[in-house]
Protein backbone atom coordinates (compact mmCIF):
# COMPACT_ATOMS: atom_id res chain seq x y z
CA UNK A 1 0.00 0.00 0.00
CA UNK A 2 2.87 2.24 0.97
CA UNK A 3 5.84 2.63 -1.89
CA UNK A 4 8.20 3.60 1.09
CA UNK A 5 7.88 -0.21 2.07
CA UNK A 6 9.57 -1.34 -1.43
CA UNK A 7 13.13 -1.74 -1.72
CA UNK A 8 14.72 1.46 -3.29
CA UNK A 9 16.33 -0.70 -6.71
CA UNK A 10 12.95 -2.56 -6.58
CA UNK A 11 10.84 1.05 -7.25
CA UNK A 12 11.23 1.98 -10.53
CA UNK A 13 8.74 4.68 -12.28
CA UNK A 14 8.38 4.50 -16.40
CA UNK A 15 7.49 7.76 -18.26
CA UNK A 16 5.82 7.10 -21.49
CA UNK A 17 5.41 10.12 -24.50
CA UNK A 18 2.76 9.82 -26.30
CA UNK A 19 2.37 12.01 -29.32
CA UNK A 20 -0.64 14.01 -30.61
CA UNK A 21 -2.01 13.57 -33.38
CA UNK A 22 -0.59 17.22 -34.43
CA UNK A 23 2.77 15.55 -33.49
CA UNK A 24 2.48 12.84 -35.99
CA UNK A 25 0.94 14.76 -39.12
CA UNK A 26 4.38 16.97 -38.77
CA UNK A 27 6.48 13.93 -38.86
CA UNK A 28 4.60 12.72 -41.56
CA UNK A 29 4.79 15.74 -43.45
CA UNK A 30 9.12 16.52 -43.02
CA UNK A 31 8.97 12.70 -44.42
CA UNK A 32 6.83 13.35 -47.11
CA UNK A 33 9.98 14.43 -48.75
CA UNK A 34 11.61 11.82 -48.68
CA UNK A 35 11.51 8.18 -50.59
CA UNK A 36 7.84 6.44 -51.14
CA UNK A 37 9.74 3.61 -49.25
CA UNK A 38 10.84 5.80 -46.03
CA UNK A 39 7.03 6.85 -45.86
CA UNK A 40 5.75 3.17 -45.77
CA UNK A 41 8.55 2.24 -43.48
CA UNK A 42 7.24 4.85 -41.26
CA UNK A 43 3.84 3.88 -41.74
CA UNK A 44 4.93 0.21 -40.84
CA UNK A 45 6.62 1.61 -37.51
CA UNK A 46 3.24 3.77 -36.76
CA UNK A 47 1.13 0.58 -36.55
CA UNK A 48 -0.49 0.33 -33.31
CA UNK A 49 -0.34 -3.37 -33.74
CA UNK A 50 3.25 -3.20 -33.56
CA UNK A 51 5.42 -2.78 -30.58
CA UNK A 52 7.17 0.15 -32.17
CA UNK A 53 5.49 2.95 -31.03
CA UNK A 54 6.24 1.72 -27.57
CA UNK A 55 9.44 1.48 -27.99
CA UNK A 56 9.91 4.67 -30.09
CA UNK A 57 8.25 6.23 -27.30
CA UNK A 58 10.16 4.49 -24.44
CA UNK A 59 13.79 4.92 -26.12
CA UNK A 60 15.65 7.14 -28.41
CA UNK A 61 12.91 8.59 -30.50
CA UNK A 62 11.17 10.79 -27.91
CA UNK A 63 10.30 14.03 -29.30
CA UNK A 64 11.18 15.81 -25.93
CA UNK A 65 13.30 15.37 -23.76
CA UNK A 66 12.36 14.76 -20.10
CA UNK A 67 12.33 16.78 -17.44
CA UNK A 68 13.46 15.98 -15.03
CA UNK A 69 15.56 13.28 -16.61
CA UNK A 70 14.60 9.89 -14.88
CA UNK A 71 17.67 8.29 -12.66
CA UNK A 72 17.66 4.92 -13.81
CA UNK A 73 19.16 2.09 -11.34
CA UNK A 74 22.86 1.69 -11.26
CA UNK A 75 24.59 -1.54 -10.72
CA UNK A 76 24.10 -3.11 -7.20
CA UNK A 77 27.01 -2.34 -5.42
CA UNK A 78 26.95 1.29 -6.42
CA UNK A 79 23.14 1.35 -5.37
CA UNK A 80 23.53 0.30 -1.74
CA UNK A 81 26.98 2.45 -1.74
CA UNK A 82 24.95 5.60 -3.02
CA UNK A 83 21.82 4.58 -0.43
CA UNK A 84 24.27 4.35 2.65
CA UNK A 85 26.00 7.88 1.62
CA UNK A 86 22.60 9.49 1.08
CA UNK A 87 21.68 8.36 4.60
CA UNK A 88 25.17 9.72 6.08
CA UNK A 89 23.89 13.21 4.01
CA UNK A 90 20.89 13.86 5.51
CA UNK A 91 22.12 12.83 9.24
CA UNK A 92 25.39 15.18 8.49
CA UNK A 93 25.40 16.15 5.10
CA UNK A 94 28.94 14.86 4.12
CA UNK A 95 29.11 13.54 0.63
CA UNK A 96 30.58 10.30 -0.20
CA UNK A 97 33.61 9.36 -1.22
CA UNK A 98 33.35 8.53 -5.24
CA UNK A 99 36.05 5.55 -6.09
CA UNK A 100 36.80 5.77 -10.06
CA UNK A 101 35.31 1.82 -10.56
CA UNK A 102 31.91 3.88 -8.73
CA UNK A 103 32.39 6.32 -11.23
CA UNK A 104 33.04 4.69 -14.33
CA UNK A 105 29.31 2.83 -13.22
CA UNK A 106 27.34 5.78 -12.72
CA UNK A 107 28.57 7.56 -16.23
CA UNK A 108 28.25 4.14 -18.16
CA UNK A 109 24.73 3.90 -17.07
CA UNK A 110 24.04 7.45 -17.88
CA UNK A 111 25.47 7.36 -21.51
CA UNK A 112 23.46 4.38 -21.78
CA UNK A 113 20.09 6.08 -20.86
CA UNK A 114 20.59 8.60 -22.66
CA UNK A 115 21.60 7.19 -26.03
CA UNK A 116 18.67 5.96 -25.08
CA UNK A 117 16.50 9.06 -25.68
CA UNK A 118 19.09 11.05 -27.75
CA UNK A 119 22.49 10.33 -29.68
CA UNK A 120 23.48 13.75 -29.34
CA UNK A 121 21.98 15.90 -26.47
CA UNK A 122 22.72 19.62 -26.36
CA UNK A 123 24.53 21.83 -23.33
CA UNK A 124 21.45 22.50 -21.65
CA UNK A 125 20.08 18.99 -21.39
CA UNK A 126 23.86 17.65 -20.11
CA UNK A 127 23.04 20.38 -17.01
CA UNK A 128 19.19 19.20 -17.02
CA UNK A 129 20.82 15.49 -16.51
CA UNK A 130 23.63 16.39 -13.95
CA UNK A 131 21.23 18.35 -11.57
CA UNK A 132 18.76 15.28 -11.50
CA UNK A 133 21.66 13.10 -10.95
CA UNK A 134 22.85 14.85 -7.37
CA UNK A 135 18.58 15.57 -6.91
CA UNK A 136 18.09 11.90 -6.62
CA UNK A 137 21.75 11.35 -4.72
CA UNK A 138 22.09 14.59 -2.34
CA UNK A 139 25.89 12.49 -1.28
CA UNK A 140 26.80 13.53 -4.65
CA UNK A 141 27.04 16.92 -4.60
CA UNK A 142 30.22 18.44 -5.13
CA UNK A 143 31.62 20.64 -2.38
CA UNK A 144 32.22 24.07 -3.66
CA UNK A 145 30.27 24.23 -6.10
CA UNK A 146 27.30 26.60 -6.70
CA UNK A 147 25.45 24.39 -8.41
CA UNK A 148 26.77 21.29 -6.67
CA UNK A 149 27.23 19.46 -10.71
CA UNK A 150 29.83 21.15 -12.13
CA UNK A 151 32.08 18.35 -12.51
CA UNK A 152 29.43 15.66 -13.12
CA UNK A 153 28.25 18.07 -16.18
CA UNK A 154 31.68 18.19 -17.18
CA UNK A 155 32.54 14.05 -16.98
CA UNK A 156 29.16 13.28 -18.66
CA UNK A 157 30.11 15.65 -21.26
CA UNK A 158 33.74 13.93 -21.63
CA UNK A 159 32.00 10.43 -21.11
CA UNK A 160 29.57 10.83 -24.16
CA UNK A 161 32.01 12.37 -26.47
CA UNK A 162 34.05 9.11 -25.98
CA UNK A 163 31.58 6.84 -27.00
CA UNK A 164 30.69 8.15 -30.80
CA UNK A 165 29.20 6.10 -33.25
CA UNK A 166 32.71 5.41 -35.07
CA UNK A 167 34.08 4.38 -31.46
CA UNK A 168 31.06 2.12 -30.75
CA UNK A 169 31.34 0.53 -34.48
CA UNK A 170 34.79 -0.61 -32.94
CA UNK A 171 33.53 -2.16 -29.92
CA UNK A 172 30.95 -3.99 -32.48
CA UNK A 173 33.48 -5.42 -34.06
CA UNK A 174 35.51 -6.39 -31.25
CA UNK A 175 32.39 -7.73 -29.69
CA UNK A 176 31.69 -10.11 -32.96
CA UNK A 177 35.20 -11.58 -33.04
CA UNK A 178 34.84 -12.14 -29.53
CA UNK A 179 31.49 -13.61 -30.23
CA UNK A 180 32.88 -16.23 -33.00
CA UNK A 181 35.51 -17.28 -30.46
CA UNK A 182 35.00 -21.35 -29.68
CA UNK A 183 36.17 -20.11 -25.96
CA UNK A 184 34.51 -17.14 -25.42
CA UNK A 185 34.97 -14.60 -22.50
CA UNK A 186 31.46 -13.94 -21.31
CA UNK A 187 31.62 -11.28 -19.31
CA UNK A 188 33.90 -9.15 -22.02
CA UNK A 189 30.74 -10.34 -24.33
CA UNK A 190 28.40 -9.06 -21.08
CA UNK A 191 30.16 -5.89 -21.02
CA UNK A 192 30.41 -4.87 -24.35
CA UNK A 193 26.77 -5.86 -25.43
CA UNK A 194 26.03 -3.08 -22.43
CA UNK A 195 28.19 -0.79 -23.59
CA UNK A 196 26.60 -0.85 -27.41
CA UNK A 197 23.20 -1.21 -26.48
CA UNK A 198 22.86 2.72 -28.10
CA UNK A 199 24.14 1.60 -31.40
CA UNK A 200 22.35 -1.48 -31.96
CA UNK A 201 18.94 0.55 -31.05
CA UNK A 202 19.68 2.79 -33.30
CA UNK A 203 20.41 0.19 -36.23
CA UNK A 204 17.83 -1.93 -35.91
CA UNK A 205 15.07 0.96 -34.92
CA UNK A 206 16.09 3.47 -37.71
CA UNK A 207 17.29 1.23 -40.31
CA UNK A 208 15.61 -1.62 -39.87
CA UNK A 209 17.50 -4.41 -41.12
CA UNK A 210 16.71 -8.24 -42.24
CA UNK A 211 16.94 -10.25 -39.21
CA UNK A 212 20.18 -11.79 -41.22
CA UNK A 213 22.02 -8.88 -41.52
CA UNK A 214 21.26 -8.05 -37.29
CA UNK A 215 22.45 -11.53 -36.76
CA UNK A 216 25.56 -11.18 -39.09
CA UNK A 217 26.34 -7.64 -37.38
CA UNK A 218 25.27 -8.56 -33.46
CA UNK A 219 26.04 -12.72 -32.93
CA UNK A 220 25.98 -12.57 -29.55
CA UNK A 221 22.18 -11.30 -29.41
CA UNK A 222 20.70 -15.01 -30.69
CA UNK A 223 21.30 -16.35 -27.92
CA UNK A 224 18.78 -17.12 -24.98
CA UNK A 225 20.91 -15.48 -22.32
CA UNK A 226 21.08 -12.39 -24.33
CA UNK A 227 17.49 -12.10 -25.46
CA UNK A 228 16.69 -12.27 -21.86
CA UNK A 229 19.18 -9.67 -21.22
CA UNK A 230 18.45 -7.33 -24.45
CA UNK A 231 14.19 -7.45 -23.59
CA UNK A 232 15.03 -6.34 -19.96
CA UNK A 233 17.07 -3.43 -21.23
CA UNK A 234 14.32 -2.22 -23.50
CA UNK A 235 11.23 -3.25 -21.32
CA UNK A 236 13.04 -3.58 -17.66
CA UNK A 237 10.98 -6.68 -17.88
CA UNK A 238 12.07 -10.22 -16.89
CA UNK A 239 11.54 -11.88 -20.15
CA UNK A 240 10.62 -15.77 -19.23
CA UNK A 241 9.57 -14.63 -15.09
CA UNK A 242 6.83 -11.88 -16.01
CA UNK A 243 5.37 -13.96 -18.92
CA UNK A 244 4.94 -17.26 -17.38
CA UNK A 245 4.34 -14.88 -14.39
CA UNK A 246 0.94 -13.03 -16.48
CA UNK A 247 0.20 -16.82 -18.35
CA UNK A 248 -0.23 -18.21 -14.66
CA UNK A 249 -2.39 -15.79 -13.55
CA UNK A 250 -4.94 -15.30 -16.64
CA UNK A 251 -4.85 -19.38 -18.23
CA UNK A 252 -7.50 -20.48 -15.75
CA UNK A 253 -9.56 -17.56 -16.73
CA UNK A 254 -8.82 -17.77 -20.38
CA UNK A 255 -9.99 -21.80 -20.11
CA UNK A 256 -13.26 -20.42 -18.33
CA UNK A 257 -14.09 -18.20 -20.67
CA UNK A 258 -13.23 -20.57 -23.69
CA UNK A 259 -15.88 -22.70 -22.58
CA UNK A 260 -18.51 -20.41 -21.72
CA UNK A 261 -18.24 -19.80 -25.63
CA UNK A 262 -17.01 -22.87 -27.23
CA UNK A 263 -19.39 -22.09 -29.78
CA UNK A 264 -18.76 -18.57 -31.14
CA UNK A 265 -14.89 -19.58 -32.42
CA UNK A 266 -13.93 -21.37 -35.56
CA UNK A 267 -13.20 -24.91 -36.08
CA UNK A 268 -8.89 -24.22 -35.87
CA UNK A 269 -9.63 -23.45 -31.92
CA UNK A 270 -10.91 -27.08 -31.05
CA UNK A 271 -7.97 -28.52 -33.90
CA UNK A 272 -5.21 -26.61 -31.95
CA UNK A 273 -5.19 -28.80 -28.92
CA UNK A 274 -4.71 -31.73 -31.25
CA UNK A 275 -2.35 -30.43 -33.49
CA UNK A 276 0.72 -32.04 -31.46
CA UNK A 277 -0.63 -35.82 -31.34
CA UNK A 278 -0.48 -35.47 -35.63
CA UNK A 279 2.61 -37.17 -37.70
CA UNK A 280 4.72 -34.73 -38.57
CA UNK A 281 7.78 -36.28 -40.73
CA UNK A 282 8.31 -33.06 -43.31
CA UNK A 283 12.12 -31.67 -42.68
CA UNK A 284 12.74 -28.82 -40.93
CA UNK A 285 14.30 -26.83 -43.63
CA UNK A 286 10.48 -26.58 -45.49
CA UNK A 287 8.25 -26.10 -42.37
CA UNK A 288 10.30 -22.59 -42.12
CA UNK A 289 9.97 -21.95 -45.56
CA UNK A 290 7.48 -18.41 -45.74
CA UNK A 291 7.33 -18.89 -41.77
CA UNK A 292 7.68 -15.48 -41.07
CA UNK A 293 7.29 -15.55 -36.81
CA UNK A 294 6.44 -18.87 -35.18
CA UNK A 295 8.19 -21.01 -33.16
CA UNK A 296 8.49 -24.73 -34.79
CA UNK A 297 7.39 -27.84 -32.89
CA UNK A 298 9.44 -31.40 -33.92
CA UNK A 299 7.89 -34.19 -32.92
CA UNK A 300 9.27 -37.41 -32.62
CA UNK A 301 8.25 -40.33 -35.31
CA UNK A 302 9.61 -43.95 -34.96
CA UNK A 303 7.98 -45.41 -38.19
CA UNK A 304 5.48 -47.42 -36.60
CA UNK A 305 3.35 -45.25 -34.38
CA UNK A 306 1.52 -41.71 -34.43
CA UNK A 307 4.40 -38.88 -33.59
CA UNK A 308 3.56 -38.03 -29.75
CA UNK A 309 6.34 -36.80 -28.26
CA UNK A 310 8.25 -32.93 -28.74
CA UNK A 311 11.88 -34.00 -29.34
CA UNK A 312 12.60 -30.09 -30.14
CA UNK A 313 10.67 -26.34 -29.83
CA UNK A 314 12.41 -24.02 -31.85
CA UNK A 315 12.05 -19.86 -32.31
CA UNK A 316 11.74 -19.09 -36.00
CA UNK A 317 12.27 -15.35 -37.42
CA UNK A 318 11.94 -14.79 -41.30
CA UNK A 319 12.55 -18.41 -42.01
CA UNK A 320 15.56 -18.80 -39.81
CA UNK A 321 15.81 -20.92 -36.97
CA UNK A 322 16.70 -18.59 -34.14
CA UNK A 323 16.82 -20.10 -31.10
CA UNK A 324 16.10 -24.04 -30.23
CA UNK A 325 15.99 -26.94 -28.17
CA UNK A 326 13.75 -24.86 -25.44
CA UNK A 327 12.10 -27.24 -22.89
CA UNK A 328 8.52 -26.02 -23.35
CA UNK A 329 6.04 -23.84 -25.54
CA UNK A 330 5.94 -21.15 -22.76
CA UNK A 331 9.24 -20.52 -22.49
CA UNK A 332 9.55 -20.75 -26.46
CA UNK A 333 6.79 -18.27 -27.32
CA UNK A 334 7.98 -15.60 -24.34
CA UNK A 335 11.76 -15.72 -26.20
CA UNK A 336 9.83 -14.98 -29.65
CA UNK A 337 7.73 -11.92 -27.43
CA UNK A 338 11.06 -11.21 -26.55
CA UNK A 339 12.91 -10.99 -29.92
CA UNK A 340 9.99 -9.05 -31.24
CA UNK A 341 10.56 -6.59 -29.40
CA UNK A 342 14.23 -6.97 -29.86
CA UNK A 343 14.43 -7.13 -33.29
CA UNK A 344 11.37 -3.89 -33.40
CA UNK A 345 8.74 -7.05 -35.67
CA UNK A 346 5.57 -5.89 -36.22
CA UNK A 347 3.21 -8.39 -34.99
CA UNK A 348 1.69 -10.77 -37.14
CA UNK A 349 -1.56 -9.68 -38.31
CA UNK A 350 -3.60 -12.39 -37.74
CA UNK A 351 -2.20 -12.66 -34.10
CA UNK A 352 -2.01 -8.52 -33.52
CA UNK A 353 -4.78 -9.22 -30.73
CA UNK A 354 -3.16 -12.56 -29.03
CA UNK A 355 0.04 -10.44 -29.04
CA UNK A 356 -1.31 -6.94 -27.77
CA UNK A 357 -2.89 -9.09 -24.85
CA UNK A 358 0.58 -10.59 -23.89
CA UNK A 359 2.08 -7.09 -24.25
CA UNK A 360 -0.47 -5.10 -22.25
CA UNK A 361 -2.17 -7.86 -19.77
CA UNK A 362 0.33 -10.50 -19.44
CA UNK A 363 3.50 -8.17 -19.57
CA UNK A 364 2.03 -4.70 -18.12
CA UNK A 365 3.65 -2.89 -21.32
CA UNK A 366 1.76 -0.16 -21.82
CA UNK A 367 -1.97 1.04 -21.34
CA UNK A 368 -3.39 2.26 -24.52
CA UNK A 369 -5.79 -0.78 -25.04
CA UNK A 370 -7.56 -1.69 -28.28
CA UNK A 371 -11.41 -2.30 -27.50
CA UNK A 372 -10.96 -6.02 -27.91
CA UNK A 373 -8.37 -6.50 -25.43
CA UNK A 374 -9.54 -4.13 -23.19
CA UNK A 375 -12.76 -6.10 -22.73
CA UNK A 376 -11.18 -9.36 -22.51
CA UNK A 377 -8.72 -7.83 -19.78
CA UNK A 378 -11.96 -6.50 -18.00
CA UNK A 379 -13.65 -10.22 -17.95
CA UNK A 380 -10.21 -11.97 -17.02
CA UNK A 381 -10.29 -9.30 -13.83
CA UNK A 382 -14.39 -10.13 -12.95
Amino acid sequence: MDIQELPRERAILHFLWEESPKDARQERESLNSGSSLDIASVSIRESPHSPSAFIRNYLRSVSEWPSPFPISAFSYDVELKLRKGNETFERTKTTVSITRDMKMGILDKIAEAIFAVKAYPDQDQIVSLASALISNHLCLREPGSGTGHDRWKMSIKYKLENHSDDSLEEERMALAEESQKRSKNVQLIRQKMELTFSLRRKEIVEMEPMVAEVMEWWPALFTEAKIKEESHRITNKNLIYDFRAGLNQHTPRLFQLYRARRTAFPPEMDQLLGRLDKEDTAPEEEKTNGLTLGILTVLEDDGASPATNVINLAVVVEETIILQDLPDLPTAFAYLFGLIYTLNLQYPKDLRYTFEMIQKIFMGLGTNLSARVSSLKDRLLQ
